[in-house]
């Protein structure tokens, strides 16, 4: 069992332990990230005289699992800094315990925490309700641009739910709309724009209606307003790639908030059932990170990076996944064993007796698994699901319970986790099951995306928040 996370103030004596955290994780994660001139800017703006002098002023705190010190977090006024955790300590909660303590600090003064975010933790700060209300950027050495997102969280805001990302067929007028909104500055800077004139847009738009259509495209929407287009083009099974992608998000006051991460991967399930595709290419110039980042968060890989007219391009590619779905119920399955072992120590948890806990998996009776493999057999995830009943004095419903859901990190942010939850719920649906329900701590984002709630009033005895979704 993992053991329980608790927070103290640094002392004097431990700046250089505080030092050791960020200087490590900064090495081992941010080159993921940023240019080796970004990491190093990093690396000397955490120098110990200014952790020395933050522990002096009593504003840095420690993160500890048992004894041993695993993160850190600063804090300046209504400001959280410097959050680390040691990179094999992450995932297990030292994170969200050091900002959750950190935010009681500062709503003992202010009414709302901001935080500057960098490119590795922006997932983790929407996850805690954070939101993006300004974009900056720093210029590193070497002429580097260091890109970050300045959030911000209210005392006692309740958690919204994020508007649902949806695409819709394009019409005349939208193409009226985006070829207008598309020649913004900031927007033909990153996008350049094939069609010259509103009347070429709109006949490049007629091209798509015919029969023998080599593009497709759509429009986006987020709670109903349009902000975006997202089409394919050169669309020819024989050749290689068998299509290209293109998207904008017009609407700046929807970037930097998933929305075209959510955008694509909803029009690749489309497209590739519509078209039979098997690989698409996508170019974006190499300076814009947003874009990259979208496709790399939908499985493309990048494949070159080329000059053209004095400015750096990259090509990226997405090749079909091929993987096999598997239902089980014998959880003395090698493969579902494997899987949930993988799983287990990402979470740093160590059964004592794993036959003794399949054995007991079984015994207890209508648990099912959906497992994931690829086409050399390596897991991609499972979801483990079982009925339950829930009864008063006067009424019964039988759920359906998501019990554990681990997809592995080499596969996220691919469809895989959206695609075995829909077979889970689908599952329910077969018998009979109208109500779906599962606990959480740190993908409240995932679930709400996909039609789950919070329940009111209701938590799980580990004190995890509920959601549940009527199927």
């Amino acid at each position: 069992m993992k053991e329980k996370i608790s927070i103290c103030l640094a002392n004097k004596s431990q700046a250089d332990v505080v030092k050791e955290i960020v200087d490590r994780t900064i090495r081992e994660i941010y080159p993921k990230y940023y240019p080796q001139e970004v990491v190093q800017f990093f690396l000397d703006w955490h120098s110990l005289p200014h952790i020395e002098k933050d522990v002096a002023e009593g504003r840095v705190w420690l993160a500890l699992q048992g004894e041993k010190i695993v993160g850190t977090g600063t804090i300046d006024g209504n400001t959280i800094t410097r959050v680390y955790v040691l990179p094999e300590c992450q995932g297990t909660g030292a994170g969200s315990a050091m900002m959750e303590h950190l935010e009681q600090e500062i709503f003992k003064t202010y009414d709302t925490v901001e935080i500057e975010a960098s490119l590795p933790a922006v997932r983790f700060y929407n996850r805690r309700k954070y939101v993006p209300f300004e974009h900056m950027e720093h210029q590193a050495p070497n002429g580097k641009i260091l890109p970050y997102d300045v959030m911000r969280k209210i005392r006692g805001e309740a958690a919204a739910v994020k508007p649902k990302v949806s695409l819709r067929t394009r019409t005349a007028d939208s193409v009226r709309i985006y070829f207008e909104k598309a020649q913004d500055p900031e927007i033909k800077a990153v996008l350049p724009q094939k069609a010259q004139t509103v009347e070429e847009a709109l006949a490049d738009y007629e091209k798509t209606l015919e029969p023998d259509a080599t593009s497709y495209g759509l429009t986006i929407l987020v709670g109903g307003r349009y902000v975006g287009d997202i089409w394919c083009y050169g669309i020819d099974s024989s050749d290689e790639p068998n299509a290209m992608l293109s998207f904008c998000i017009f609407d700046k006051a929807s970037w930097n908030q998933g929305i075209g991460t959510e955008a694509v991967a909803a029009f690749l399930q489309k497209a590739t059932a519509q078209y039979g595709l098997r690989s698409i290419g996508a170019f974006t110039f190499s300076d814009n990170m947003a874009s990259r980042r979208v496709l790399e968060k939908n499985g493309f890989r990048l494949m070159e990076e080329f000059e053209e007219d004095g400015r750096l391009s990259c090509y990226y590619q997405r090749e079909a996944a091929t993987y096999r779905d598997e239902l089980i119920s014998d959880f003395s399955s090698p493969l579902f064993q494997t899987a949930f072992q993988q799983y287990f120590a990402e979470l740093d948890i160590n059964a004592q007796d794993w036959e003794g806990l399949f054995r007991e998996m079984n015994e207890e009776g209508g648990n099912e698994v959906s497992i994931r493999t690829a086409e050399d057999g390596q897991v991609i995830g499972f979801i483990m699901f079982t009925p339950i009943k829930c009864t008063s004095w006067f009424f019964e419903e039988t759920c359906g319970f998501i019990r554990e859901f681990w997809i592995a990190e080499e596969y996220r942010n691919q469809g895989h986790g959206a695609s075995l939850l829909q077979m889970a719920e689908d599952r329910f649906k077969e018998q009979g099951i109208c109500t779906s329900i599962l606990t959480t701590d740190t993908a409240e984002r995932f679930y709400l995306q996909h039609g789950y709630e919070p329940a009111p009033g209701c938590r799980a005895k580990n004190e995890d928040q509920v959601f549940v979704k009527r199927l």
